[in-house]
């Protein structure tokens, strides 16, 4: 089972993006499990996650394979629940202390840049299927294919 946790401010962004990556693993094939905590703060955190597999059978959180950082501004909570050797993809590359983690950079805090990184290292989303997400759940904004592919370009 792989699960993501998108930890960042502002719920409309993470939830927005808690429903596309859910929606593309669906098309590519996997049992989802999607959810969003929200912070009761007008300016608080909040954190999704996306459960993904053959069969998903847990509908509880987990500790996670991937951390999407939606904000500049990190804190320290974005990183519990992580297992070792997890990939954390952000605007910029981030310290994990607390685990043995993969950091990469996409330039950009928006959801559908951390997720033009994401489709890049996770290969069981393919890009076909991302981009049918976006368009399905968010309409057809030229603006954020191209954000996705810009986050898909910066991930080496």
């Amino acid at each position: 089972m792989t699960t993501f946790k998108i930890y960042g401010r502002g719920a409309d962004r993470v939830d927005r993006t808690r429903r596309v990556l859910g929606r593309a693993c669906f098309l590519s094939g996997m049992d989802v499990v999607d959810f969003i905590f929200r912070s009761p703060e007008p300016n608080g955190y909040n954190i999704a996650y996306v459960k993904a597999d053959k069969t998903v059978t847990s509908r509880s959180p987990e500790q996670c394979d991937y951390l999407l950082l939606m904000d500049e501004k990190v804190s320290a909570r974005a990183f519990d629940g992580l297992k070792d050797g997890s990939v954390v993809i952000a605007k910029e590359k981030v310290q994990v202390k607390s685990v043995r983690a993969k950091s990469h950079a996409v330039g950009s805090s928006d959801g559908m840049s951390v997720l033009g990184g994401l489709t890049k290292l996770f290969s069981r989303v393919s890009i076909k299927s991302m981009k049918s997400a976006i368009e399905e759940e968010l309409g057809d904004d030229k603006a954020l294919q191209a954000a996705f592919e810009a986050g898909y370009r910066e991930v080496k």
